[in-house]
């Protein structure tokens, strides 16, 4: 593991949105923390977070990230949350690579991205970004992984 799933020291961004602490039993480490969205915005990354990697990066490296997540409520056509990743640098612009999507449940899960890194990033420069703003949504995150895999 390359990361700390228990450091909540996040980054937030977004007018349109919100970022709320949480207490919840039913999650692992026991913490979650609420993202709202109340305007889907032009851009999915209009609202997110930036979870902060610890370690340098090598280009050609096999990642996994694995997210605890769940949907409050959302906008959208089957009730499931949208939420955008990537991983990218801490710094504008922003380069970075592993732009996905995932839909998100009403009940916890785990979910799993697995990326190959694009170009290498100095410790302490490199986030695992999510995106909120594809939907009105409220969505729960929990613990993030960030596994070097083979």
């Amino acid at each position: 593991m390359i990361n700390d799933p228990a450091d909540r020291r996040w980054g937030y961004n977004g007018p349109d949105g919100g970022m709320a602490p949480r207490d919840d039993k039913t999650i692992w480490l026991g913490k979650a923390t609420r993202f709202t969205t109340r305007a889907a915005g032009a851009n999915r990354w209009d609202v997110g977070t930036a979870i902060p990697i610890g370690e340098a990066l090598k280009a050609g490296e096999k990642l996994l990230v694995a997210i605890a997540a769940r949907t409050e409520s959302a906008a959208t056509e089957d009730g499931k949350a949208l939420v955008g990743i990537r991983i990218q640098t801490n710094a504008p612009p922003y380069d970075g690579f592993g732009d996905a999507a995932f839909k998100v449940g009403p009940s916890w899960q785990l979910i799993r991205v697995p990326l190959t890194v694009a170009q290498d990033m100095a410790a302490d420069q490199a986030t695992v970004a999510l995106q909120f703003a594809g939907a009105v949504q409220a969505v729960d995150i929990g613990p993030v992984y960030l596994f070097r895999v083979e």
